[in-house]
């Protein structure tokens, strides 16, 4: 067997016992090629093995253990989708939030997701790909979302009371009578956002916020003086106006 054929055995698609069977075949090969000065006979290799014998099985088992680290994520990923997936249109399920953070934690997309009316308060979901997701009506309340991809996603009627939307990324987002109320919107990008009859608060920061074409028609709380230090050409004001 040529030395590739052996590396695409062992370490690209083996099965378990292929790769016990030629793990342990390498390690007894280095233990008698290190001790070989001390074999005289067969009953001193007999010896030496049984003196070896834990130590090789345990390295066994570390290398059995990361080679099936990469099969463990997946299996992982996927029991996470499948906790999603069952709690659809369940608004309270510590699982799914469970799972969403772990999701989020692996960097796996979770764009297109559907998690209308969930109750997810305190999630932490920094820098997640919740790119075209559907949070209609779900509760973000005190959620950790800063840098998180919400590009085009539906949050119509979500609560996001004090959340962190830090860095966020809500292009084209729909946000209507979205509940912004005490939430940190510092650096999020919210370009030609719907932002119509939204709740925000006059303590709401969009310091350095990219609000170019955003719809603050009948946004509730909403004053002039918190677009200091943002880039808001083209936004449409709560009284109709467009921003300059």
């Amino acid at each position: 067997m040529r030395i590739t054929q052996l590396i695409d055995v062992v370490f690209i698609r083996p099965r378990k016992w292929q790769v016990v069977l030629v793990s342990l075949l390498m390690l007894i090969a280095v233990t008698i090629w290190t001790s070989i000065d001390s074999i005289n006979s067969f009953r001193d290799l007999v010896k030496l093995l049984i003196e070896n014998v834990e130590p090789l099985s345990i390295l066994a088992a570390v290398i059995v253990y990361f080679k099936e680290t990469p099969d463990r994520k997946i299996e992982k990923h996927y029991q996470a989708w499948s906790v999603i997936d069952a709690a659809h249109g369940i608004a309270t399920s510590y699982a799914r939030k469970k799972a969403l953070q772990d999701l989020a934690g692996d960097k796996i997309s979770m764009a297109d997701i559907d998690l209308s009316i969930a109750d997810l308060r305190k999630v932490e979901l920094s820098k997640a790909n919740l790119t075209n997701a559907n949070l209609q009506r779900s509760n973000l309340a005190e959620a950790t979302l800063n840098f998180t991809w919400l590009i085009r996603a539906n949050l119509t009627n979500a609560t996001l009371i004090e959340a962190n939307l830090r860095g966020a990324r809500l292009s084209g987002a729909l946000l209507c009578r979205a509940d912004f109320n005490g939430a940190t919107l510092t650096d999020a990008d919210l370009r030609e956002a719907d932002l119509q009859d939204t709740n925000f608060t006059p303590h709401n920061s969009f310091q350095i916020t990219d609000l170019r074409g955003a719809d603050f028609r009948f946004a509730k709380n909403f004053h002039a003086n918190q677009l200091i230090g943002t880039r808001c050409s083209g936004a449409i004001m709560p009284n109709g106006s467009i921003h300059p």
